[in-house]
């Protein structure tokens, strides 16, 4: 049995950090990756991500203020290592932590550095981007990497958070001779 059980669906809203990693990989062999692997560092730190995040669709305020703790990029193996197509690519994770993301966020920053390795654009590009913040500042000839490469991978939360949000056995067990038969019933 459970020994304990979230009640609050507040609990996701209240990590301490998310982990992400987007999984891509590469058939052109001029992709630069000391160009990419030193850009990293311009997204680090506490900006604005309005340029990289998807425009809202509710009159819902958003803050576009994110603090990005880590952003790494390593070459990996394929899954597939066995498979002889795999050896016409080259694969990578990229690796993104922070309290929380802005939607479409991540995959717009990759494939800007996707961009950027490529030479389709320059970091100059990027810090534009980055400085003046703007939905309408996106740069066009970058593309929005699609969704089936991102993962999210590690959640962390503040331990005393996690004991104020959880209920122990006692609490949530069925009390009720009522709610012991409904759940009788369902096994």
């Amino acid at each position: 049995m459970l020994e304990f059980m979230p009640y609050a669906i507040q609990l996701m809203w209240n990590s301490k950090t998310d982990t992400i990693v987007y999984i891509t990989h590469q058939t052109d062999h001029n992709f630069d990756i000391n160009r990419v692997q030193n850009a990293l560092q311009l997204f680090m730190g506490t900006r604005d991500f309005s340029t990289f995040s998807a425009k809202a669709i509710t009159d819902r305020k958003i803050k576009y203020t994110r603090s990005l703790n880590a952003f790494t990029l390593e070459e990996v193996k394929p899954l597939m290592f066995f498979d002889p197509l795999s050896e016409n690519f080259r694969y990578w994770h990229f690796t993104c932590k922070s309290r929380s993301f802005l939607y479409n966020q991540v995959r717009r920053m990759v494939g800007s550095l996707i961009a950027l390795g490529l030479g389709k654009i320059t970091e100059k590009d990027i810090m534009v981007m980055l400085q003046v913040p703007s939905h309408d500042n996106w740069d066009t000839r970058i593309q929005v990497i699609p969704s089936i490469g991102l993962h999210l991978v590690n959640v962390e939360y503040d331990t005393e958070e996690l004991k104020r949000m959880t209920l122990d056995e006692q609490e949530w067990e069925p009390h009720s001779e009522e709610q012991k038969e409904k759940l009788e019933l369902k096994e």
